[in-house]
């Protein structure tokens, strides 16, 4: 609950459900697949704020979690946080292909292609100068 009610303005969930109305999908289904959309973004930030990563000792105002609970309950909030977000898409009442193609856009999304990705890039750039045309390429 730590990682993922405190603040934030849910603009990922809300995307979602705006993208899910156009389409006529049903409000339920949008729920828990925001909800998993969020979840996943919880433990990016949870992750990225350790002091291998980014370091942060404040998000949205509040202690981090590796400051408030030390740093291996914070990899396993995050770890849980992502696995949660999976098994929520792969719960849903929703036929077998929709939720293949969903687990497959957040796996996507957060792989090496993803933000794994990108915090890889962040991470090699510490201390250094680098141009705009090369962290777009």
């Amino acid at each position: 609950r730590y990682a993922t009610l405190h603040g934030g303005k849910r603009t990922r969930a809300l995307l979602c459900l705006a993208a899910g109305a156009l389409a006529d999908t049903p409000a339920h289904m949008l729920d828990h697949v925001g909800a998993a959309i969020e979840m996943m973004h919880a433990c990016t930030l949870v992750h990225d704020d350790l002091p291998a990563m980014d370091d942060d000792v404040l998000r949205r105002g509040l202690a981090t979690v590796h400051v408030k609970f030390g740093e291996a309950t914070a990899i396993l909030v995050g770890d849980a946080l992502q696995a949660h977000a999976f098994l929520t898409l792969a719960s849903l009442d929703a036929p077998g292909d929709n939720r293949i193609a969903l687990v497959r856009e957040l796996a996507q999304a957060v792989s090496a292609e993803g933000a794994a990705g990108g915090q890889a890039m962040d991470l090699s750039l510490v201390g250094k100068h680098v141009e705009l045309d090369r962290i777009v390429a």
